[in-house]
């Protein structure tokens, strides 16, 4: 059968701060080394994948900011977390495209 574009379910929760999403389009869970994650509410079956390669490894440039300039700054946030900030910790297929997206409370 086909497979779903995106066929996840997430919860989040930003109380304070903010938090920054990355998603890959277009790369597959081969392509990621993604593998079954099993379910206890499933009965052990697989609730999905799930990829172990972090989008966040390595911060690139040397003028990161101290975090509290973000809480003033939302141009400051937004700026650090653009995808050329950061390195992902396995190399990744040359058509993966991310989105990324900020989460403020």
């Amino acid at each position: 059968g086909a497979r779903l574009r995106y066929d996840w379910t997430g919860t989040s929760l930003c109380l304070e701060g903010s938090k920054i999403w990355r998603f890959f389009l277009d790369v597959t869970d081969e392509a990621l080394g993604a593998y079954a994650l099993a379910s206890e509410a499933f009965g052990g079956d697989s609730a999905g994948t799930q990829s172990d390669v972090n989008l966040f490894c390595h911060r690139l440039g040397d003028d990161w900011p101290d975090a509290a300039a973000y809480e003033d700054d939302g141009a400051l946030l937004e700026t650090f977390a653009s995808p050329d900030r950061f390195e992902a910790s396995a190399r990744l297929p040359e058509n993966a495209r991310f989105v990324t997206a900020l989460q403020r409370a």
